[in-house]
């Protein structure tokens, strides 16, 4: 806690020391005041336990191509990361929902406003037309027309439901400390979405905007990584040796700190023997924040030759636990059905309007989408 902030109650102390306990080894982040965020964002960065010093955390500004290993030091897999960068988000939870239920990850806080951070990325984006459900909209007797939907995806254990999800604060491009003030951070707010299941601790939620800056900022990014993806399939069938499975790249915000990115080694896969229900385990550096967080792997495999690079290389999934005492981090399951997160809140629309990473998730959203 912020030494200076002397309003703070000591049951708001115990609240925080619980919440920070509650959660075994997922790895969101508990701060206190929202009032002194931004100072102890940067104390629980100094005083990480875990990684010391966070040498293997590189500033997204920063990460050039001599930062990739040698044996995948590739122009494509840096627009790659680049584009990764892009499409992660800093998440600020603002209420943990009744719903949880006991002995989940803080459950002992349930019903409480203490916030919790974790990370996710953009998977999707459509337009609607009708009077904007952003919650400045919703309360407004004004409400502009026309908005856009925008969907996130991130582990379970970050936002729960869609009572959560309300409350959740979602921020793009927070690239470094001056993104903060000087105007490049876009703030939306989730309105509806949430889990199915804990099995695979997966969450996918819906944020609306009316924010034509930010949606044309998204729309550039859109049309970068079609060029992108275009570049991939143009080498799918020249480049049959690359071997490039071990390679395993992490975007998040550690301790809600500005984006950072890690490289590491995937070190195991297990699970079914298809490629959309798979655990990941990885030496890939994580903190606490890194929760949701997209693990990007570019593993392909020897029954489907090139299909990471004809579905855009998205394999990978949402950071899930850190590693204790040696272990690797592991990843939720792999490639969430994205129909059962999104049956509720269907839209309809033509494919010229929806933009997704990748096959698996195109494929689902499209029979979501033609319902």
């Amino acid at each position: 806690m912020a030494a200076t902030d002397s309003s703070v109650t000591t049951d708001e102390i115990s609240h925080l020391v619980e919440k920070k306990r509650d959660q075994g080894s997922h790895e969101c982040e508990v701060l206190g005041t929202s009032s002194h965020e931004a100072e102890e964002s940067s104390l629980a960065w100094q005083m990480c336990t875990k990684n010391p010093g966070h040498h293997q955390f590189i500033p997204a500004a920063e990460f050039s191509l001599d930062k990739l290993p040698q044996w995948c030091r590739k122009p494509l897999v840096l627009d790659y990361v680049k584009y990764m960068c892009a499409t992660t988000v800093r998440l600020k939870v603002g209420y943990t929902s009744w719903d949880r239920p006991d002995g989940y990850c803080f459950s002992s806080c349930r019903g409480t406003s203490l916030a919790h951070f974790g990370s996710g990325h953009l998977i999707a984006m459509s337009q609607h037309d009708g009077p904007c459900q952003c919650p400045e909209c919703e309360s407004s007797p004004s409400p502009h027309q026309t908005c856009h939907k925008l969907y996130i995806a991130t582990a379970q254990h970050v936002v729960f439901n869609t009572e959560e999800a309300k409350a959740t604060q979602v921020s793009f491009f927070y690239d470094d400390e001056a993104s903060g003030t000087d105007g490049r951070v876009k703030i939306v707010w989730g309105t509806r979405g949430g889990s199915k299941g804990h099995e695979g601790d997966n969450s996918i939620f819906m944020c609306v905007t009316h924010d034509e800056t930010l949606v044309s900022e998204l729309k550039q990014i859109q049309a970068q990584y079609k060029h992108l993806k275009f570049k991939f399939e143009g080498q799918a069938g020249t480049s049959p040796n690359i071997d490039w499975k071990n390679l395993c790249v992490v975007v998040s915000h550690p301790h809600g700190q500005p984006k950072k990115i890690t490289v590491g080694e995937m070190k195991s896969c297990t699970g079914a023997g298809t490629c959309n229900r798979r655990q990941f385990s990885y030496s890939t550096a994580t903190c606490r924040g890194s929760s949701g967080a997209f693990v990007l792997s570019l593993e392909f495999y020897e029954a489907m030759p090139y299909v990471s690079w004809y579905t855009g290389m998205m394999w990978g999934a949402a950071h899930s636990f850190g590693g204790l005492n040696g272990e690797y981090n592991k990843s939720a399951y792999s490639n969430p059905d994205v129909a059962d997160f999104f049956t509720p809140i269907s839209v309809r629309l033509p494919r010229s309007m929806l933009w997704l990473l990748g096959g698996t998730w195109m494929k689902s959203v499209w029979c979501l989408v033609n319902k």
